[in-house]
């Protein structure tokens, strides 16, 4: 590193979490992609070298103000340097070396046919029987519910991706209107929470949990892939540890056994265009994309059951905000009830509206992934059927979500 070279920053991909450590302000930070094997406490010393480093440009300059903040306490450059590579060695720093070994990272998940579930034993038992009786209990939260709209068979669920004890009778109000009939294909719509690359993640992975094995059809998702560059991420690595497919094969699983197919299609951030003023449609390649979805689905429609796995409002410190989540769960509320209103119709342009008058103030984390499920879907029509807000009084942020049943033909336009 040359005097004039810039000082390497803090990795954009981590999660951070502001917290209190032996009575010290701390930061506990987790890496999805790996890297940082377990959460990682920051405090004293090397937190203030950190916040150092992020204001710094030069390693003068960084020298400098930590002398100052050491009260004249002289280091040299070297002893500098060594801070930053220690930060270094422990993955925290967007660096040449990062870079390497995250992409060593992504080629050996590309090697795989088999996606491994990432969090058996840890979100949910890794153990079958123990897994069986885990979501039976889940399930027996809920009340079978019935659709009050127009007489059609369901076609199609909206559940949470949140914990899922947190979750569990929102879970429980979908998963226990789905029919019995097992559906062959399903098409399941996440949140990439961590996709850095593309707007939407496709794998043609199988996917391997606690109860079983389930196929991916992967001649649909090599249709999906053609043509589709600008939309599609260049690999699949988003798939490797995100939990918002994973919880809802546990429960499709469990329901209907692992004779089925299914589409798994991961879903960015569409921030950069809400924020931008944008509308929908500006998006490249996003709407010859859907059509193309659309068209495939609609080849065998009947045969289809589409799920979208989402949570709504995240609001709070860890969010971003200023105020604590429970001072804005009413103010959240509100802005979730209007956007189910545009979803229950299947309004994709008050949808946009909605959120991008409040330049998605409540980061709603399922909002692409709704987006997509209306511009695939317009003649959706859904009916709430649970709703509830999680208090994270740890983080002091709060977390909603909603259970829907959809329902309505599909009309290619």
């Amino acid at each position: 590193m040359s005097e004039k070279e810039k000082l390497p920053q803090l990795r954009e991909d981590l999660e951070y979490l502001w917290t209190v450590y032996q009575g010290k302000e701390a930061l506990v930070v987790k890496d999805p992609v790996g890297l940082v094997k377990k959460p990682l406490v920051i405090y004293g010393e090397t937190l203030n070298f950190l916040r150092l480093l992020q204001k710094s440009t030069s390693i003068d300059e960084l020298q400098l103000n930590w002398i100052r903040m050491n009260q004249g306490v002289f280091s040299s450059q070297t002893e500098i340097r060594q801070m930053v590579d220690d930060l270094d060695r422990l993955f925290l720093l967007d660096t040449p070396h990062y870079r390497r070994e995250k992409q060593a990272m992504v080629q050996s998940f590309a090697r795989l046919s088999v996606r491994p579930p990432a969090l058996a034993g840890q979100a949910y038992p890794a153990e079958k029987e123990s897994l069986l009786q885990f979501l039976k209990g889940i399930l027996d939260k809920g009340k079978k519910t019935e659709i009050t709209g127009r007489k059609v068979s369901l076609k199609g669920l909206i559940v949470p991706h949140i914990d899922l004890e947190v979750g569990a009778r929102v879970y429980a109000a979908g998963y226990r209107l789905l029919p019995a009939r097992k559906p062959p294909l399903i098409l399941l719509l996440g949140t990439g929470h961590h996709l850095s690359s593309g707007l939407v993640s496709l794998t043609s992975k199988d996917f391997e949990t606690p109860l079983g094995r389930v196929r991916t059809a992967k001649d649909i998702i090599e249709e999906l892939k053609k043509d589709a560059s600008r939309v599609i991420s260049p690999d699949d690595f988003a798939h490797r540890s995100e939990h918002s497919l994973e919880f809802q094969l546990l429960f499709l699983q469990y329901l209907y056994g692992d004779s089925f197919e299914i589409v798994p299609i991961l879903i960015g951030s569409f921030h950069e265009y809400l924020l931008g003023g944008k509308d929908f449609r500006d998006i490249p390649g996003l709407l010859a994309w859907v059509t193309k979805i659309k068209q495939i689905i609609h080849r065998k429609q009947s045969q289809w059951l589409i799920i979208a796995s989402v949570d709504l409002a995240h609001v709070g410190l860890k969010f971003g905000h200023s105020l604590p989540g429970e001072a804005l769960v009413s103010q959240a509320r509100a802005n979730d009830e209007k956007l189910m209103t545009a979803l229950a119709r299947g309004d994709a342009q008050k949808f946009w509206q909605i959120n991008q008058e409040v330049k998605d103030k409540y980061n709603i984390c399922g909002f692409s992934a709704l987006m997509i499920l209306m511009l695939i879907w317009p003649g959706l029509r859904g009916e709430l059927l649970d709703y509830d807000f999680w208090i994270d009084s740890a983080s002091r942020s709060a977390v909603s979500f909603a259970a829907f049943g959809l329902y309505g033909d599909l009309e290619i336009s």
